[in-house]
């Protein structure tokens, strides 16, 4: 493989998990911010892992159909726009969304 293909891959990676790493220690206390109880911040962090399990063939699928840059670039502008709606949930269900 390219050295520039794999560090291409590695920025990629490390901007998404970035963008996880910097949400995941903040949603128990947002979600407690609006109510929820413990329980349903155990649901939605578990719902990520979830998401994740299902989307992973299916994203997959389009990556081999439609090529590779396609899937990482429509991947990290669907990250953004959910880290945006995290930034600005005002209910349970938004935090859901994202």
């Amino acid at each position: 493989m390219n050295f520039r293909r794999l560090a291409v891959l590695i920025g990629v990676n490390f901007v998404d998990m970035i963008g996880f790493m910097i949400v995941l220690p903040l949603l128990p206390f947002y979600a407690l911010k609006l109510n929820a109880s413990p329980e349903v911040v155990g649901q939605m962090i578990a719902s990520y892992s979830i998401a994740q399990l299902v989307a992973a063939p299916l994203w997959g699928r389009v990556s081999d159909r439609y090529g590779r840059r396609p899937a990482l670039l429509i991947g990290l502008s669907a990250s953004a726009i959910a880290y945006v709606v995290f930034g600005l949930a005002d209910t349970l269900w938004l935090l859901y969304l994202s």
